[in-house]
């Protein structure tokens, strides 16, 4: 599949398998804010009325800044994708008596959802699943210490050097009491 769009009604019966390939990249290393280096996955696409029923795996990886000391570090995320695509014209509207949790999803569902998207009712393109998948399952905090536990001292000086702060040993909060102690 060259263009990862798909429309409602190219959908068979018995869904649609799709690998994902290069057209994922650019969508996956936005989700994951990084320069990508690796992405495998697949996704399977099935109908249930209007609603888009979208399951498979996503797995990438990307260099991503540190939150902290802005070094690169490897970021990996992976795991599964079971979310509803409805159409926007079926959602409710903040002005409807519907439920304001979102739309009512159909009982024929053939797996357990954990998330609900919406698409335009023509067509779902699939960089947005890949981008979405990736932005929600990414940490939303990533530091050198989450990835490797012995460059967190090594991160925390870069921090402090970037930062401007002062070496604790040098400043404490009690040091500017020091100078107004009077002796005994």
């Amino acid at each position: 599949m060259s263009v990862p769009v798909v429309s409602l009604d190219s959908i068979p019966s018995h869904g649609l398998e799709v690998e994902v390939g290069e057209w994922g990249r650019a969508a996956a290393a936005e989700g994951l804010g990084g320069e990508l280096t690796s992405l495998r996955g697949h996704l399977s696409v099935r109908r249930v009325g209007r609603h888009l029923a979208v399951q498979g795996e996503l797995a990438g990886s990307a260099q991503v800044p540190c939150d902290r000391c802005a070094e690169r570090v490897h970021l990996a995320v992976g795991g599964d994708v079971s979310c509803v695509y409805s159409p926007v014209d079926a959602l409710p509207t903040p002005d409807s008596d519907e439920e304001p949790d979102g739309p009512a999803l159909p009982d024929d569902l053939p797996f357990a959802v954990r998330d609900v998207g919406e698409y335009d009712g023509q067509s779902l393109d699939l960089r947005d699943v890949v981008r979405e998948h990736f932005t929600v399952e990414r940490p939303a905090v990533v530091r050198c210490g989450d990835v490797d536990a012995t460059a967190d001292a090594a991160c925390h000086l870069r921090w402090r050097a970037l930062s401007g702060a002062p070496d604790p040993s040098e400043s404490s909060p009690f040091s500017a009491l020091k100078a107004i102690k009077t002796p005994r």
